[in-house]
């Protein structure tokens, strides 16, 4: 399934075809630096995945409200150029982003 229901952006919601995001991969990346959002890329999907709760309250800005509970389940993904274009903007809010 297909939504393009975000204010900034085209989200795509998970479905069965869809890989998921597991934080079986995070704890490697989690000890790089403090980060309050993770962007992971795999193959044409990039997660977002909130690791602190200022990234979480940063990401309800720009994401409509009913997409809230999967960003707090890693089951958002977004474009890659989206990516680009939401990490430059949370370090311009001043958040700490790691994009992979």
């Amino acid at each position: 399934m297909h939504t393009h229901t975000s204010t900034t952006m085209g989200v795509d919601a998970l479905d069965a075809t869809t890989p998921t995001m597991s934080d079986q991969l995070l704890p490697s990346l989690s000890n790089l630096t403090f980060n309050d959002i993770f962007l992971v890329g795999m193959g044409e999907y990039v997660f977002v995945v909130p690791k602190t709760a200022a990234g979480m309250i940063w990401l309800q800005t720009h994401f409509d409200q009913n997409e809230w509970d999967s960003l707090a389940a890693s089951q958002v993904t977004i474009s890659q150029g989206d990516a680009e274009m939401l990490m430059d903007d949370a370090r311009g809010a001043g958040l700490n982003i790691y994009y992979d």
